[in-house]
């Protein structure tokens, strides 16, 4: 019977042990998700372009779909954390949220804030949309990609392609989504856009893929 109880207690110590260490763990996630140097009623701009069909909800998957919040918008942030990052367009007083879908983008909120803001604005002088040449920001300005484009004028363009299947931004291949189904692969090659495949379903099980290729690959 004293071995017995004995085991009893080692079980609890353990069992106790595991819940505590289970919510320590939880507990600094949850932290790191609202911590961060992004205080509350700051002035930044976008840096890149912004889709949303509705602006309570706007994917950090990076959708194409809908209305073109344009690089270089004023901005206020009103809110960081759990999975959220809400801001206020200046101009307009319209409210804004980005979720965070961490499955697909797989960086933290902070990173992904810095994807998506900058305290300085792109379009000012001196800014890194005066880095790209006159035709990247025509694309730019329309959100759309043509070949030739560098990577960075893509980004600035098309926003940052999720992580679950570009992991690295030195990748030369590049998946974007226009929606849920719609999917467009954007390939490089010495920093310069040179292929744009699109493929979307027609029917069930079926998908139309259509290639664009400067060299006709």
């Amino acid at each position: 019977m004293r071995y017995i109880t004995k085991y009893l207690l080692c079980f609890f110590v353990i069992v106790n042990f595991a819940g505590c260490l289970s919510f320590s763990t939880g507990h600094s996630e949850n932290s790191e998700e609202k911590s961060g140097d992004i205080p509350v009623g700051t002035i930044y701009y976008t840096g890149v372009n912004i889709w949303y069909e509705k602006p309570n909800k706007i994917s950090s998957i990076n959708y194409h779909k809908g209305t073109k919040l344009p690089i270089g918008t004023k901005v206020k942030i009103v809110g960081f954390g759990n999975r959220k990052i809400q801001f206020i367009q200046v101009d307009t007083s319209q409210t804004f949220t980005i979720v965070h879908h961490k499955k697909y983008t797989r960086i933290k909120l902070k990173e992904l804030f810095d994807r998506y803001f900058s305290e300085k604005r792109a379009l000012a002088e001196g800014g890194c949309f005066h880095d790209v040449t006159k035709n990247e920001k025509e694309n730019i300005k329309n959100g759309s990609i043509a070949f030739y484009m560098s990577k960075a004028a893509v980004v600035m363009a098309y926003g940052y392609p999720p992580s679950h299947k570009t992991p690295l931004l030195s990748n030369n291949v590049w998946y974007y989504w226009h929606s849920r189904f719609q999917e467009v692969i954007v390939h490089f090659k010495d920093n310069k856009l040179y292929k744009i495949e699109r493929m979307e379903p027609i029917l069930p099980g079926m998908k139309r893929h259509e290639v664009e290729s400067v060299s006709g690959e």
